[in-house]
């Protein structure tokens, strides 16, 4: 999560959007950063589907969960609703993990009924809840304790940390783990004072203050907005934004640990490197880091930063804050650092807003017409208070309260979230002295012991402040457009690119030329290709190798009879036309043939076919699946499917006798590289569906075949076998060509998923494969005639979404890792998801026409 906060005007009042991480501005390597910025919810907006102001249900602790080590769980908690209807059959997941992170691998320990209504508007529900149904309690070691809150249709409310880890094996009495619980009453939580050495029953016995170490980077453009004195700017608006952390009453300081010039894209107001925020971090013992850049042309708003910690309730052990940034742009001042400060230690907006962090309470106030406080926008009207919100503080010209308590449904207590978390930032690295107190702490202050000095950049032992040539290039500064370059002195163009390295210094819209072919780079249409520098037709091809220069349309005529090849009927002039022609631009090769396959029985029925190649270098290594759902296998109707090497037809086809490209299918037993899958049970429709896909990330693809009336405790609820293509030699281990759809048969190469429901997987060639989240893994949709969700409910249609990267999670979460899966059973976060249809009528099926786009 981030926000992005924007501007009314070119101050600091701003306004903002929720779902924001993705937003261009932000031009990060995510696939890098999602390793260390475990902080940042980036998907929990769009996947939890948040109402406004998290109108959900929420925990309400302390909190216990006990469990008998044998057959029953108890828990003891609190619960509120913030919705706006009321909430039953809620229920608590128990999840193990091996950290304490929101999304990741989890085992599904015990389910506990939530056996009361939560009314809404926040009335507060206790007690001991002990309905519990057991799923996996033989795991060996220990685990952190995750507690999920969700509705029946497992769509999540909320989740809590445990404090102490467990051995599921053992009975076990563990608590909610809560950075407010004050036991002596001093202001600073048991946790927090574990934390710091202190004692959490002596109220006397309190922490000192605490100071979180920012160092702050910015870009050329912003040091020029400030005649080129970026520090003395800087050092002002931490200073205004301390000021503000006193008058809330905060007892906290943001100490500048220095300021470093760094590479930026003025555009996005993002780094060129994300090694800069690492590296510059390590060397000043930051804690967070602020970047300060120009206004973007873009723009229109002051400033940017991730949510770090929401939701967590103060829980940072799985925190990443090595890349824990905030942007500030141009003239936004103190305010603007202060919130995107607030940001960074899990604050977030408002009630209007619809917004929460760390705690659902963890946000700005206002109150319309009168005040906002630091993390909230002027949209409601009133006056900008620079104080944070809190309940105990009075603002505006009515001497209201700052904020609202923890329990209602407007709750925004800022301060006691920055009090909660500030000892674990505090702590991100180790800090440095800063003996001069000019703001360069030691290891990077060339002038440690004078306040008035820090950097020497040539090393004469001058400090820049009082050296008149800083490069020592024998240019004094007033007079060197670069006193920091000992290369550079001059720029005749005013181009911002010395003369030295300029190619065109005299041409201000030049200094690069790439490709060297006197052409500079932001004219030359082609940067990189010396043989191309214009594209008069802008069609992407250059002039000197478009046949029709002028012509957007066209650039090719591969038979040279002045009609471009978009608009040539025929190509490659052989009298074939395109659309007819297996080779349309070759003249020498014209011939499209196709193969008739026979059944083996009279019957059998083919009903679908998948082509596909298992190898992107061998484009003749391509094959072909044909589904029979009634395939005689000897007297039994079991159904099947064929696996045909396109290779191989040419030798199939000779095998009765006659090469007329007829292939009779009973032949591929006789085959050296084609297959015969066959179902094992009478009347089970195997072949019904067939598909190809690569479900586990291998680079190797797999074989999907429904077997929609596979009959599973005396239930024809149907199953999907996955198959793996390179294994099917292996599975074939006497080479007679045929392999059973048996788990006796695959089970040590494959899976099976099985359906819950009487003819739950009868999908009727609604199985659809393709990487939905773009992680190497395909992920399968398949669609179900009807599945019960509730005993006493109507049957409904629904689809089922299955991520290919979490089969395995799903075959262990029985807690039997016999490559078997329960569609239903499985269902939930991380896992397969549930799409059920409005309609109840097993006619209006979900099934139809479903697509992977």
């Amino acid at each position: 999560m981030r926000g992005l906060c924007r501007l009314r005007t070119w101050t600091s009042m701003s306004t903002t959007q929720r779902t924001t991480f993705s937003y261009r501005k932000l031009s990060m390597d995510l696939s890098k950063q999602a390793q260390v910025l475990g902080a940042i919810v980036l998907i929990a907006i769009a996947a939890l589907s948040l109402s406004a102001n998290d109108e959900r249900a929420f925990f309400e602790c302390p909190c216990t969960l006990e469990f008998d080590g044998d057959e029953s769980f108890s828990l003891t908690a609190g619960f509120r609703n913030y919705s706006n209807i009321d909430l039953k059959n809620m229920k608590v997941q128990v999840l193990l993990q091996s950290d304490r992170w929101f999304y990741s691998y989890s085992t599904v320990l015990a389910t506990i009924e939530i056996d009361q209504t939560l009314p809404k508007g926040g009335v507060l529900v206790e007690g001991t809840f002990d309905r519990s149904t057991i799923y996996q309690t033989s795991l060996d070691g220990e685990y952190y304790v995750l507690l999920r809150l969700e509705d029946r249709g497992r769509n999540w409310d909320d989740s809590i940390f445990m404090k102490e880890k467990v051995n599921p094996s053992n009975e076990f009495t563990i608590h909610f783990l809560d950075f407010l619980a004050d036991s002596d009453d001093d202001g600073v939580s048991d946790l927090n004072e574990e934390l710091e050495g202190t004692d959490p029953d002596n109220p006397f016995s309190v922490p000192p203050d605490s100071i979180i170490d920012v160092v702050a980077l910015y870009g050329k453009s912003f040091a020029e907005e400030f005649d080129g004195d970026a520090t003395t700017r800087i050092q002002h608006v931490f200073e205004l934004a301390n000021q503000y952390l006193d008058d809330s009453d905060l007892p906290m300081q943001w100490r500048i640990v220095g300021t470093v010039e760094v590479e930026m894209d003025d555009q996005t107001t993002s780094l060129d490197s994300f090694e800069d925020l690492f590296n510059e971090g390590e060397r000043h013992g930051s804690d967070l880091a602020v970047l300060f850049g120009p206004f973007p042309e873009k723009g229109g708003y002051c400033g940017f930063a991730g949510i770090y910690g929401w939701g967590r309730r103060g829980e940072l052990s799985q925190v990443s804050l090595a890349y824990a940034l905030a942007t500030v742009v141009g003239s936004c001042g103190a305010r603007t650092l202060a919130h995107e400060l607030g940001h960074l230690m899990g604050l977030h907006h408002s009630v209007w807003q619809h917004s929460t962090g760390a705690w659902r309470w963890s946000r700005g106030h206002s109150v319309t017409g009168d005040f906002y406080t630091l993390m909230s926008y002027g949209g409601q009207g009133g006056s900008a208070q620079h104080v944070f919100s809190d309940p105990d503080a009075e603002c505006g010209t009515e001497e209201s309260p700052c904020g609202d308590p923890h329990d209602v449904d407007t709750a925004a207590d800022a301060v006691a979230t920055l009090n909660a978390v500030r000892f674990q930032y505090a702590q991100a690295r180790d800090s440095f002295e800063d003996s001069d107190g000019d703001g360069f702490v030691d290891p990077v202050d060339d002038f440690s012991n004078d306040s008035s000095e820090w950097v020497d950049t040539d090393g004469d032992g001058v400090g820049n402040n009082a050296d008149e040539d800083d490069d020592d290039d024998g240019y004094l500064d007033v007079e060197d457009a670069f006193p920091l370059d000992s290369l550079e002195f001059l720029d005749s163009d005013d181009d911002g690119v010395g003369d030295f390295t300029d190619v065109f210094p005299n041409d201000p819209n030049e200094w690069e030329d790439s490709d060297g072919d006197g052409v500079g780079d932001n004219s030359d249409d082609f940067p990189l290709d010396s043989s191309e520098w214009a594209d008069t037709d802008g069609d992407g091809r250059g002039d000197q190798t478009d046949l029709f220069p002028e012509d957007s349309t066209e650039w090719a005529d591969n038979d040279g009879d002045g009609i471009g090849d978009n608009a040539d009927k025929d190509d490659d002039g052989d009298s074939v036309r395109d659309i007819e022609d297996a080779y349309p631009f070759d003249q020498s090769l014209t011939e499209f043939f196709s193969y008739k396959f026979i059944l083996e029985s009279a019957g059998d029925s083919a009903t679908n076919a998948v082509g596909f190649r298992t190898s992107e270098e061998d484009l003749a290594d391509t094959h072909l699946v044909i589904g029979v759902p009634q395939l005689l296998n000897g007297d039994i109707n079991t159904g099947g499917a064929y696996l045909l090497a396109i290779n191989e037809l040419e030798e199939l086809d000779r095998a009765d006798g006659a090469t007329d490209r007829v292939v009779t299918l009973s032949s591929v037993v006789d085959s050296s590289m084609s297959w015969k899958l066959v179902g094992t049970a009478d009347l089970s429709a195997a072949g019904d569906s067939v598909r190809v896909g690569d479900l586990d990330g291998d680079d190797s693809l797999d074989l999907v075949i429904a077997v929609p009336k596979a009959n599973h405790g005396g239930t024809s609820s149907g199953s999907l076998y996955i198959i793996p293509f390179a294994q099917l030699d292996e599975i074939d281990d006497d080479n007679d060509r045929i392999i059973s759809l048996s788990m006796s048969d695959i089970g040590d190469f494959g899976l099976r998923l099985d359906g819950a429901e009487l003819q739950e997987l009868s999908s009727d060639n609604q199985i659809v494969i393709g990487d939905v989240d773009a992680d190497g893994y395909d992920d399968i949709l398949v669609g179900t005639h009807h599945q019960n969700l509730d005993d006493d409910a109507e049957m409904r249609s629904v689809a089922y979404f299955i991520p290919g990267s979490r089969l395995g999670n799903m075959d262990a979460a029985d807690g039997e890792l016999d490559r078997i899966i329960n569609i239903f059973g499985a269902v939930g976060p991380g896992d397969s998801r549930l799409f059920i249809s409005t309609d109840g009528s097993r006619e209006n099926r979900a099934s139809v026409d479903l697509s992977i786009n």
